[in-house]
């Protein structure tokens, strides 16, 4: 069987990472001169930061805390209020799965769409099962929303942090915010 990189292996440039505790979890960010290629959420601040290094190993990783205050502040403040980010985004994928990941970013905060919606709205509307691919590999947690997508049933579909994570996560964005 011939060996398949990974996306993130086709682009070995610098990155620069972080992490930082917050209400949802331990939220790990890693960026390129470009924008963010990848934001993680988990329990484990050990697993997280091991998990970074296999899936950039080949790329030259430098943790930056002081450079990526604003960028973990903007996440934190998407995650528990749903207020969209100006973060630049490096996403790394196919053409399609970057179409999707686009589409996703345009969801407003307290609101879902179903996978079929979403591959309607970007012009494959018998595309369902390839759009839910393409969240079940959103490298950018948060920054790209996946969380905001659910079955066509209503119900809430995989998250790879958790289903519960994602309930939390579609529940903050509809509770009013404190002025």
């Amino acid at each position: 069987m011939a060996h398949r990189e990974r996306v993130s292996d086709l682009h070995i440039d610098p990155l620069t990472w972080s992490m930082t505790t917050s209400e949802i979890g331990t939220v790990i960010a890693v960026a390129s001169a470009r924008g963010l290629v990848a934001v993680r959420i988990g329990a484990d601040e050990t697993a997280l930061e091991r998990e970074m290094a296999e899936e950039f190993g080949r790329s030259s990783l430098r943790r930056a805390d002081d450079a990526m205050a604003g960028c973990l502040a903007a996440l934190q403040t998407h995650a528990l209020t749903g207020q969209a980010t100006d973060l630049p985004l490096d996403p790394r994928g196919t053409a399609f799965r970057i179409q999707v990941w686009n589409a996703l970013r345009k969801i407003p905060a307290g609101q879902t769409r179903t996978y079929a919606q979403v591959a309607a709205g970007i012009g494959k509307p018998t595309g369902a099962r390839a759009v839910a691919s393409a969240c079940a590999s959103n490298p950018i947690a948060l920054a790209i929303p996946c969380h905001r997508v659910i079955r066509g049933d209503g119900s809430l579909a995989g998250y790879a942090w958790g289903l519960q994570l994602k309930e939390r996560l579609l529940a903050l964005e509809v509770q009013p915010q404190a002025a």
